[in-house]
């Protein structure tokens, strides 16, 4: 009896070993800032976007990851969301200052996971605000390109100390759909433009910039600017905000 339940453990611990490996291995690999799994981007945008969130990580601090996925394998968005960040340590060690954006196109769900070390710069309510007014009205459109530049562009300015503020919705309904969406659109470019140059200033203010001379006491400064390196192992404890289009 004994060596049956020994084989009996045994073979539940192959069981669950291999059912966790199969879900760990089950997730794109963290390779690059924006990981287009679901083929959802423009090869531009990933390009753009990519050096973008290099360059702000380098510069300011926060990690910002992207991923987009046909489906989660039954996965709540929530539970696949922060599966993911925490496999892939989006964000500093110490800091836990990572946030994953996760798009999932066959369930037309999409997600902000934050951080536990910057939900106080990035709450619930402003990941929800990115979400359904950033975000939502450029991927009813069908501008996934659009959508996701739009939602990381607030994500930065919010890591950076500022406040996202929506292009107004309130366009005038009798000068027609035509002119109410060019006029969204272009609400929607300014404040692309300027958030990324609100967040150069306030990321430079916040003391978080690598410089090759001298020492500005911040342990940041260790940080290179080279090639892509992937999460440095940073926490997450359910913070941020879920969606649909």
């Amino acid at each position: 009896m004994d060596v049956g339940r020994k084989r009996l453990v045994g073979l539940a611990l192959l069981v669950l070993c291999a059912s966790s490996c199969t879900a760990s291995d089950a997730l794109p690999a963290f390779d690059a800032p924006v990981v287009d799994a679901a083929g959802a981007l423009s090869n531009s945008a990933k390009t753009e976007l990519g050096a973008e969130l290099e360059a702000f990580r380098t510069e300011t601090g926060p990690q910002i990851a992207v991923l987009t996925v046909e489906s989660t394998g039954g996965a709540s968005i929530e539970d696949y969301a922060i599966d993911v960040a925490r496999a892939w340590g989006v964000g500093d060690r110490e800091r836990d200052d990572g946030v994953l954006l996760l798009l999932v196109t066959g369930d037309r769900e999409l997600r902000i996971e934050v951080g536990s070390g910057v939900e106080g710069d990035l709450t619930d309510l402003e990941s929800g605000r990115i979400i359904d007014l950033a975000m939502v009205p450029l991927l009813q459109a069908g501008d996934t390109d659009g959508a996701v530049r739009a939602g990381v562009a607030a994500l930065m300015l919010e890591l950076s100390g500022g406040t996202y503020e929506p292009p107004s919705m309130a366009v005038g309904s009798a000068t027609g759909a035509s002119t109410g969406g060019l006029v969204f659109a272009i609400l929607v470019a300014a404040f692309i433009v300027m958030a990324f140059i609100v967040v150069s200033t306030l990321g430079r203010r916040r003391g978080w910039v690598v410089s090759s001379g001298s020492s500005s006491g911040s342990s940041v400064g260790s940080r290179t600017s080279g090639g892509f390196s992937g999460g440095g192992g940073g926490g997450f404890s359910g913070g941020g905000a879920s969606g649909k289009w």
